[in-house]
């Protein structure tokens, strides 16, 4: 224990991971082989992807990329906080499941497994008996050192194909919910027609002008064949009644030849017990879809070649065929490029934040 520093250490686990590396070895060294093969392709891409997008953004036209500083670049709020946290601890998990089942199949001793917390940051981690993990063959190793990433990368692409499959996620939940039968409204915009209709966050659309609506395809799909000014019937499900009201759409803010009805929505998945929420599924679809990012991210980040990143170790590991006498000054101005690379990322996407913030 440490200040900011709360770790715990334990054998528990090295059974259960021992079970799972064993239990089907040549599986596990096929993910190895994938494993290795992606933390080499993702260390490139990487920094090939860091690279223009740092163009790009001197043009303002790159993705932005940020590091997580709680009360800085992420609110402090609960609301926000809570569920980032267990999202980080998820990723973490998987990441260090990995790594520890990988040592089983390549015959590595586990040290200990744990939990951490980092201030309030959760975490998870394997230690492989350094001698154990030093005298294993190259190829071994970086297995190894490649397996979190690709965990990450595998969990953040499934997760993916989940969110973005409205029918596999609707199957995912029907055990508590029905198929999609119109669209929650999850936020109003107060200067606008939804407002002064009385409908708020949580209320179904179910038929606009007598026509089904069953999914935000449908309910969009209507909406971009609306004129400004032009009334709208709308049905509702409030508080679990029924009830129509008229809405007189203003011109949409993008497209002033449309009408524009002010509301954020979301598949409607009607509960099949009363005690579930509707906006649930909103909720976990959200989650899922952080998560699936964050995933992704960590995937890519953590195969950079900068120090103490699982991406400098493979880098280490593939110079170690060279004389000694290169490895070195190879690896240390790899490094450094890659470091460069991040903090000019990092850099020139703060610095478009404080100019819109500006602006």
């Amino acid at each position: 224990m440490k200040p900011f520093l709360l770790a715990w250490r334990t054998r528990a686990f090295n059974n259960f991971l021992s079970k799972l590396g064993k239990k089907h070895k040549r599986f596990w060294k096929i993910v190895g082989n994938l494993a290795l093969a992606q933390g080499i392709g993702m260390m490139v891409y990487a920094m090939v992807f860091l690279a223009q997008n740092m163009l790009l953004l001197q043009r303002g036209e790159g993705a932005p990329v940020v590091p997580i500083i709680p009360g800085i670049t992420l609110s402090l709020a609960p609301s926000t906080l809570i569920p980032l946290l267990l999202i980080i601890a998820l990723v973490i998990v998987f990441h260090e499941f990995a790594h520890g089942i990988l040592c089983e199949v390549e015959d590595v001793q586990i040290k200990s497994c744990g939990l951490l917390f980092v201030a309030v940051i959760p975490g998870a981690f394997v230690e492989p008996e350094t001698s154990s993990l030093e005298s294993a063959p190259p190829i071994s190793k970086l297995r190894i050192f490649s397996a979190g990433s690709f965990a990450n990368l595998v969990v953040g692409l499934l997760l993916l194909f989940v969110v973005l499959n409205p029918v596999v996620f609707g199957a995912i939940i029907s055990p508590f919910y029905q198929a999609s039968a119109g669209v929650v409204v999850l936020d109003v915009d107060r200067e606008n027609p939804s407002t002064y209709a009385n409908i708020a966050a949580g209320d179904a659309i179910l038929r606009i002008n007598g026509s089904e609506i069953r999914n935000v395809y449908d309910f969009l799909e209507y909406m971009s064949r609306t004129k400004p000014w032009q009334v709208l019937n709308v049905t509702l499900l409030h508080e679990g009644s029924l009830k129509n009201v008229l809405i007189k759409l203003v011109p949409h803010p993008r497209n002033e030849t449309t009408g524009y009805i002010g509301d954020a929505v979301f598949n409607y998945y009607p509960p099949r017990n009363p005690l579930l929420l509707p906006l649930l599924p909103y909720y976990a679809y959200s989650y899922l879809n952080y998560l699936a990012l964050f995933s992704l991210s960590i995937a890519i980040f953590n195969s950079l070649p900068i120090p103490m990143l699982d991406g400098d170790k493979v880098l280490l590991e593939l110079l170690s065929s060279l004389p000694s006498k290169w490895v070195i000054p190879l690896s240390n101005v790899i490094r450094a490029v890659a470091v460069l690379l991040l903090v000019g990322n990092v850099a020139l996407s703060l610095l478009g934040m404080h100019s819109m913030i500006s602006l």
